[in-house]
């Protein structure tokens, strides 16, 4: 049995409120979003940690990155949401970090993908296309 630490934006009473989410998706105004960024949701397991990052871009949606590390193993597996294959080259930055403009999705599908998360976080959502972060070709910073 696994635990669900930290969250700023999703958490109340140290649960996901999915209904007042669901809303806030529903009812995007990218005007009502103070300013770009994000938040993170971790479950973690004896011998797991799973993490879904959620960037927010004013003029481009929502990025999800799925992740899941083995810490004993020293892996890491990294998936990024995927919206448009042909935009992967094409890079938004902020505060010097950078992310395919191709993998950032519209505020209902974003929804999908968190909503499916803290329903099962042992998994990437299977409504959200994904493709491995070791199949994006980044920039040097």
């Amino acid at each position: 049995m696994g635990e669900f630490i930290g969250s700023n934006w999703f958490q109340k009473n140290n649960e996901f409120d999915l209904v007042r989410l669901s809303q806030m998706f529903a009812e995007y105004d990218e005007n009502a979003w103070e300013e770009p960024g994000g938040d993170l949701i971790q479950y973690s397991t004896e011998d797991r940690l799973f993490q879904l990052l959620i960037e927010h871009r004013t003029n481009l949606g929502f990025l999800l990155n799925y992740l899941e590390k083995i810490p004993r193993l020293n892996t890491l597996q990294s998936l990024y949401s995927l919206q448009d294959r042909t935009l992967l080259a094409d890079f938004d930055e902020l505060d010097e970090i950078r992310y395919p403009v191709g993998c950032f999705l519209t505020p209902q599908l974003a929804f999908a993908g968190i909503e499916d998360f803290v329903k099962n976080p042992l998994k990437p959502s299977e409504r959200v296309a994904w493709i491995d972060g070791n199949e994006i070709n980044w920039p040097e910073l």
